[in-house]
C-alpha cells in the first residue's frame, strides 16, 4: 500500500493549496510516490492513463553544475515504472491536465 511521506490526505491537500497553483500537483505526486522533483516535473499528458488509473515514469530533468538542464531516461532503469494512481487523486489530475498542460 502507498502511504503519502507527509501526513494525512487533507495535510497534503492544505499544503500544497499554498504553494504556486501550478506547481500544486507536483507536491501531491512526489508526496505519494516519492517521485524526485526531476521526475515529476517531465510527467507528460501520455505518461497518464485515468482508466486502468496508472502512471508512467520515463524521463527526468537534471541541472548540471553549469546550470543548463538535461532532459533523459531516468538515472536507472529502475526509476523508469508505472504506478497505481490511487482513486482519490485522480480528479487532481484531470483538473491540472485540463488547465495547464497543452493538448
Amino acid at each position: 500500500m502507498v502511504r503519502p511521506l507527509a501526513g494525512s490526505t487533507a495535510l497534503l491537500r492544505r499544503r500544497a493549496r499554498e504553494l504556486y497553483q501550478g506547481l500544486l500537483r507536483t507536491h501531491v505526486l512526489s508526496a505519494w510516490y516519492g517521485l524526485r522533483r526531476g521526475e515529476c516535473l517531465t510527467l507528460r499528458r501520455s505518461g497518464f492513463d485515468p482508466l486502468p488509473e496508472t502512471l508512467r515514469v520515463e524521463r527526468s530533468v537534471n541541472q548540471l553544475i553549469d546550470g543548463a538542464l538535461v532532459v533523459g531516461p531516468p538515472k536507472t532503469e529502475a526509476g523508469r515504472h508505472s504506478a497505481a494512481i490511487p482513486p482519490h487523486i485522480i480528479p487532481d489530475l484531470m483538473d491540472h491536465l485540463d488547465r495547464f498542460v497543452e493538448r
